[in-house]
């Protein structure tokens, strides 16, 4: 073998050497970085295989207000996300639609990937941390919520962060940690109601393991309590308009629901048990702080990769038809009732629908924005999805059937949607509530989920619209 040709074998078998020497130093952070990137893949190429959703809908129609509106609805109607409205509110006015949302939703599952590797990793250690990311990824609730455009993705990063943030403000001390950890639970309960869930169990773990630091603590969660009024407010705003209990309450029912919920996020009954038995053990094997905040939070579910199909060609096509139906005849003095994302996607087709919207499961709220809307008022338009999980029977088609009078109503049907539409402009609210309660008779014929929720609604409306008396109507709604 010449000179040369040795060198240069020496010069590879160095070069490999290095390459694995360097490798073996970052293994972790390299893991980590892989199983993110696959996760990205596969997010973002099932971004649009999920079929639009209500409650996405819901925050891109009330994110085309201006900022000042979308804070008023939040605040002091809708309750809830006041930090997912926002960022809804951002890509409403960027224009990017439920594609855009549903990114979104992406990069926050994407992002949640190394901040549990690290939370893991800081609890039990390296090789704990980069099996937990995988675990994170694999899970299919995990991966359903990465593409559904509301704030699971974001609330499970925010919630993360505050975790790890908290560890490390315990462990150094100072206003900077402190505020480090501040800043991402008050982010945590802008994103989720449950946030204050997640600020409670802190505040448990760091009276049961950690006492030394509980003036440090008691700072920071003081801080935490005022600058977060904003958010309590919504949480009971929210709370005022449904109920919250967990079916029914009482202690076998919440031992049902919460076993149920458990076997959801994990493979279900006859495994559940081993599942729980294998949880255990390795909570044993935890150092005390570690396991104390375990029970302290919530356990990252593990799921078996379970892909979900796409939305069918033939539902795809009549979603464009009935959108682009839409778009060509609403128009911004019509009156909408619920957030079906038809309207989102007339829209994005070039439609002028209304920005109020009547929610169909508040018949107070529904009542209070019908009265804001300046008359006359236009068209009343519903639609019905025959193909919805809401409905004990789905279908890719629905019969087309209207209302009655049938004359007063313009009525098209797109495979398993119906359009529904009254051939003039109602006018006034008593109208309105009139030509709905018909329309929503519809549904209850061809027993559709959402007439059972929608109807009620334009009834309780109706009582109460005659409560309040012509003169004080008029006076309310007028502009």
């Amino acid at each position: 073998m010449s000179e040369t040709a040795q060198t240069t074998r020496l010069s590879v078998r160095d070069t490999v050497a290095a390459a694995r020497e360097w490798a073996a130093a970052r293994w972790f952070p390299l893991g980590v970085a892989g199983i993110a990137v696959a996760t990205a893949g596969f997010l973002f190429h099932q971004l649009l295989a999920w079929p639009p959703h209500e409650d996405e809908a819901l925050p891109l129609l009330v994110g085309r207000n201006d900022l000042d509106g979308v804070v008023r609805i939040v605040l002091d109607e809708r309750g809830g996300a006041p930090l997912h409205f926002l960022l809804a509110w951002a890509v409403a006015h960027a224009d990017l639609g439920l594609g855009g949302l549903r990114a979104l939703s992406a990069a926050f599952a994407v992002a949640s990937v190394p901040v549990t590797a690290l939370l893991a990793a800081r609890l039990a250690g390296r090789v704990q941390g980069l099996a937990a990311a995988a675990v994170l990824a694999t899970s299919w609730t995990f991966l359903f919520h990465g593409v559904y455009g509301r704030m699971y993705s974001l609330f499970l990063l925010t919630s993360t962060f505050s975790y790890l943030a908290l560890l490390r403000a315990l462990e150094r001390g100072g206003r900077r940690a402190w505020a480090l950890w501040a800043t991402a639970i008050l982010a945590t309960v802008a994103t989720h109601p449950y946030g204050a869930l997640v600020l409670a169990s802190q505040g448990v773990y760091v009276v049961l393991a950690r006492r030394d630091r509980l003036h440090e603590a008691g700072w920071a969660f003081g801080a935490v309590a005022v600058l977060g009024i904003p958010f309590w407010l919504t949480d009971l705003v929210l709370a005022g308009r449904f109920d919250a209990g967990v079916a029914g309450g009482g202690r076998i029912d919440v031992f049902t629901y919460m076993w149920r919920a458990t076997g959801d996020f994990t493979a279900g009954f006859p495994v559940l048990p081993a599942v729980l038995v294998a949880a255990a053990a390795g909570l044993a094997v935890l150092p005390r702080a570690a396991r104390l905040l375990t029970a302290c939070a919530a356990v990252v579910p593990l799921l078996a990769l379970d892909l979900f199909e796409w939305e069918p060609e033939i539902r795809q096509e009549a979603r464009a038809e009935a959108a682009a139906y839409l778009a060509a005849t609403t128009g911004p003095d019509d009156v909408l009732l619920g957030y079906d994302p038809l309207f989102v996607q007339s829209r994005e087709q070039g439609g002028d629908p209304p920005l109020v919207v009547l929610p169909r499961a508040d018949a107070d709220l529904a009542l209070h924005n019908l009265l804001s809307l300046d008359r006359p008022l236009g068209h009343g338009v519903w639609v019905f999805d025959a193909s919805k999980t809401t409905n004990a029977d789905r279908s890719l088609e629905i019969p087309l059937v209207s209302p009655r009078p049938a004359a007063a109503f313009e009525v098209r049907d797109f495979g398993p949607f119906l359009v529904i539409r009254t051939r003039a402009p109602v006018l006034t609210p008593e109208r309105y509530l009139l030509r709905a309660g018909q329309a929503m008779l519809v549904g209850k014929r061809l027993f559709l989920g959402d007439a059972d929720i929608n109807l009620p609604t334009i009834e309780r409306a109706a009582r109460a619209l005659r409560g309040y008396g012509a003169d004080r109507s008029l006076s309310t709604s007028s502009r």
